[in-house]
């Protein structure tokens, strides 16, 4: 069994490496299970245009969001002349962007001490982070076999000089239900469930003047 680089970050170029111009990439599957993680936090000023009675009220915030995507399993790629790699991919890319939000919310029952509310919004910020990718398997050519492995990491921003990707702002969408309690006159506690780019929990302390 021979050992391949274990620098090179493309699987393809690894093994044409081998033998220039003969492998051509022919079909391909994976089993890769995908998941997804992070955080959220930020600060708000939020205006009532119709005072302690109005159930409608606009916020601006400041958000910084730490998202982790995960995609992880075994990838098969076949080729022409009958030979084929398979490799346990690991794939991970992490966002954190500064983002600024305008919201809407409506309180169903403003006048109570206790509410819940529905709020929807959409933010826009810088779109920057890391892409991380490791594999590790056999290339089969009959009798032969081969160990194949590799990893890779870029920046959002080299991803942009090489034109893989070409976004370079994020935009976030934000819809959740909640309930929120006034424990004390202008001391707020909420709570919300719902969706921000993904299923989001969240909790929050707030003062009303």
């Amino acid at each position: 069994m021979t050992a391949v680089a274990e620098d090179e970050p493309d699987l393809n170029a690894q093994l044409d490496a081998l033998a220039p111009g003969y492998l051509t990439p022919s079909t391909d599957s994976h089993a890769l299970v995908f998941d997804s993680e992070g955080k959220n936090y930020g600060a708000e000023i939020r205006f009532y245009p119709r005072g302690r009675r109005g159930s409608m009220s606009v916020g601006f915030s400041i958000e910084q969001t730490n998202i982790t995507l995960y995609a992880k399993g075994p990838v098969t790629q076949n080729y022409t002349d009958g030979s084929s790699a398979t490799v346990e991919g690991d794939a991970v890319v992490d966002t954190n962007p500064v983002t600024t939000h305008l919201s809407f919310r409506w309180d169903f029952v403003p006048s109570s001490r206790v509410t819940p509310y529905f709020i929807f919004g959409l933010g826009l910020g810088p779109l920057n982070g890391d892409v991380r990718y490791t594999y590790a398997g056999q290339y089969a050519r009959g009798s032969q076999q081969l160990s194949v492995s590799g990893d890779w990491t870029e920046s959002f921003d080299q991803l942009r000089e090489d034109e893989d990707i070409s976004l370079d702002l994020m935009l976030m969408a934000h819809a959740a239900f909640g309930i929120k309690a006034e424990v004390l006159r202008g001391v707020i506690l909420l709570a919300e469930a719902g969706f921000w780019d993904g299923l989001i929990l969240r909790a929050g302390l707030a003062f009303r003047l």
